[in-house]
């Protein structure tokens, strides 16, 4: 869809909860992306299937819980999940790229990469915690790395907010180009 201008126009988040059960199949969801030719939606797609990922794992720590490795000691693997979070969303703003405004693919890609990298630490965070459960059996672990990465993903989600602050950025650089634009018309980048 289009304005009235001719510029294309944000679906939200809607068409990607549609897709949300074709997602969770990996070879039709990878179809589903390579299909897509919004890279906002398939940055969208990758968000999503990753933060309902987050919630099915649920099912699994609370199912065994208490039946861990016993490698350490519950709180132990609570303060080191705590601690390895924390951290890893402090710098998550220091390691995600600057965007470039140069031609819009490098500002599609960059702001790409930034979105991904900010997931990636969200999701390091729910990696140790889920470590931690495994190695010492308490849920504790796996809800402190979740809640830690639930806001980092939270953070990182390309809604609408998000794409204005980065518009924002991309405004002060002088460069003109629309970033929302930039992002539906052209696909996501490898």
């Amino acid at each position: 869809m289009t304005d009235q201008r001719g510029t294309p126009t944000d679906p939200g988040w809607k068409p990607v909860f549609r897709r949300l059960p074709l997602l969770l199949v990996p070879v039709l969801g990878m179809r589903a992306m390579a299909l897509n030719r919004s890279g906002l939606d398939s940055l969208r797609m990758v968000w999503l299937t990753l933060a309902h990922a987050m919630v099915l794992l649920w099912l699994p720590v609370l199912l065994i819980g208490g039946s861990g490795f016993g490698l350490v000691g519950s709180q132990a693997a609570v303060v080191v999940a705590a601690v390895v979070g924390v951290v890893a969303q402090l710098f998550a703003p220091r390691l995600a790229p600057e965007l470039d405004p140069t031609t819009p693919r490098n500002l599609v890609d960059s702001f790409q990469r930034a979105t991904l990298t900010r997931i990636g630490l969200a999701q390091f965070a729910l990696a140790v915690g889920l470590l931690g459960f495994l190695a010492s059996g308490g849920v504790a672990a796996y809800a402190v790395g979740f809640v830690i990465a639930a806001a980092g993903m939270a953070d990182a989600a390309p809604t609408r907010r998000h794409l204005v602050v980065a518009q924002a950025k991309v405004d002060q650089a002088e460069s003109g180009l629309d970033l929302r634009s930039a992002l539906i018309e052209q696909r996501l980048g490898r």
